[in-house]
C-alpha cells in the first residue's frame, strides 16, 4: 500500500543515516555461546569476539554439562538473550554485554518445544519469541508468535499469532526473520501441496497477516530471507535471500534477489549460485552492518562463514578450532 511504501521509505533513509554514523565509530561485536563436543565435555561458555581487532574473550557459565545452546539469540537494550536445551528440560539464558556478566539461567516450564525466533521490543526485557508448542493430541507441532517478559528466574508470554505449521519443511529457525524494527516477522513456508513456495508477513503488535507472496518455483525450497535488505527499485521492493533447490540436498544454496510484485508474486535473479557458505544447517542467521553470519560445523570446530548482505558474496569463513558455536548475535 501507499501507506506501508511510504513509512518503508522514511524508515529507509533514517537508517541509513544513523547506520552510516554508527559504522564509522564502532565495529562489530558478535556473541555466541560455545557448547561442549560431548556431554562429559564441559559447561557452557559465552564468548564475544571483535570482528575488526579480531579478539576473542570467554566468560563461563554454571550450567549442567548437558546443556547445549545452538537456538536463537539476539542482544536487546544491552543484553544478549539465548536458549538452552537438555534431556532434562530447556529455557533461557541473559548475560549483561556491557559489565560482561551472566544476568539468569533458568528453566522454561511454558513450553514442550523450542525456540526458533527471537525479536527486540522497545522495552528492556520485553521479547518477541516464535516458539514451537507439542500438541500430544495430533502428535505434530504447532508454532506460535509470543511476547514474552523476562525476569531473573522466568518469563511470562502472551500469544500474539498462530504460524502455519512446519510439517515436513525441514529448515528449522532459517525460515524465521525479522525486519530491523521488529514490528515485522517474515516467515517461509510452502502451500499445502509443498510445491509452491510461500512469504508470510505478520505484524508483530497485532499479529495479524499483513501479506502474502508466492515464490517462483523455479527456485526451489525457500531458506532465509533478509528483510533489512528491502530496498525501492524501479520495478517495485526488492529484498536478498537464499533458497535451496531441493530438501534432500542441503549443502548449498543460491542466494537470490527478489521483487515484490503487485498480484503478490515474487520475481527471482538469482545472484550468487550453489555455494556451501550460504547453508547454516538449519540454524538462523545473524545480520549486523551489512554482513550475515552462518554457522556451519565440523570435525576441527565451528566455523563463521560472513558474506555482504547485498552481493551474497563471501570473503571466507572464520575457523574457530575446538569451539561448538551456537545462538550468534550481534551489536555494533
Amino acid at each position: 500500500s501507499v501507506v506501508r511504501t511510504m513509512m518503508r521509505s522514511t524508515t529507509t533513509a533514517l537508517c541509513i543515516c544513523l547506520c552510516s554514523i554508527i559504522t564509522l565509530a564502532t565495529s562489530t561485536q558478535l556473541y555466541w555461546v560455545n557448547n561442549p563436543f560431548s556431554p562429559a565435555g564441559g559447561g557452557l561458555f559465552i564468548v564475544s569476539y571483535d570482528t575488526d581487532t579480531k579478539q576473542q574473550q570467554s566468560y563461563p557459565i554454571d550450567a549442567q554439562t548437558q546443556d547445549i545452546s545452538k537456538s536463537a539469540a539476539v542482544i536487546c537494550h544491552g543484553i544478549y538473550y539465548a536458549y538452552w536445551y537438555s534431556p532434562y528440560g530447556h529455557g533461557f539464558l541473559t548475560f549483561d554485554v556491557t559489565e560482561k556478566k551472566l544476568l539468569s539461567y533458568f528453566t522454561d516450564t511454558s513450553s514442550y518445544g523450542d525456540n526458533l525466533a527471537l525479536g527486540c521490543t522497545e522495552t528492556s526485557g520485553d521479547l518477541l519469541l516464535v516458539q514451537s508448542q507439542w500438541v500430544e493430541t495430533y502428535q505434530l507441532y504447532s508454532f506460535e508468535l509470543y511476547s514474552a517478559k523476562f525476569s531473573m528466574y522466568s518469563m511470562e508470554k502472551k500469544l500474539i499469532a498462530n504460524l502455519p505449521t512446519e510439517d515436513g519443511y525441514p529448515f528449522g529457525s532459517s525460515i524465521y526473520s525479522f525486519n530491523p524494527d521488529f514490528s515485522e516477522l517474515w516467515v517461509n513456508a510452502m502451500d499445502s501441496s509443498d510445491t509452491q513456495g510461500l512469504l508470510l508477513i505478520y505484524d508483530t503488535a497485532t499479529g495479524k497477516l499483513k501479506d502474502t507472496y508466492s515464490y517462483p518455483s523455479s527456485v526451489g525450497w525457500p531458506y532465509f530471507t533478509i528483510p533489512s535488505t528491502l530496498s525501492k527499485a524501479l520495478q517495485g521492493e526488492t529484498f536478498k535471500g537464499a533458497a535451496i533447490k531441493s530438501a534432500v540436498d542441503t549443502t548449498t544454496a543460491d542466494y537470490v534477489e527478489f521483487t515484490m510484485s503487485r498480484n503478490n508474486t515474487l520475481a527471482a535473479k538469482v545472484k550468487v549460485s550453489n555455494v556451501e557458505y550460504l547453508y547454516g544447517e538449519g540454524l538462523p542467521i545473524t545480520v549486523c552492518n551489512d554482513t550475515a553470519y552462518v554457522i556451519s560445523h565440523g570435525l576441527a570446530g565451528g566455523q563463521l562463514f560472513s558474506f555482504d548482505v547485498e552481493t551474497g558474496k563471501s570473503d571466507g569463513g572464520l575457523l574457530f578450532s575446538n569451539q561448538n558455536i551456537g545462538s550468534t548475535a550481534c551489536t555494533w
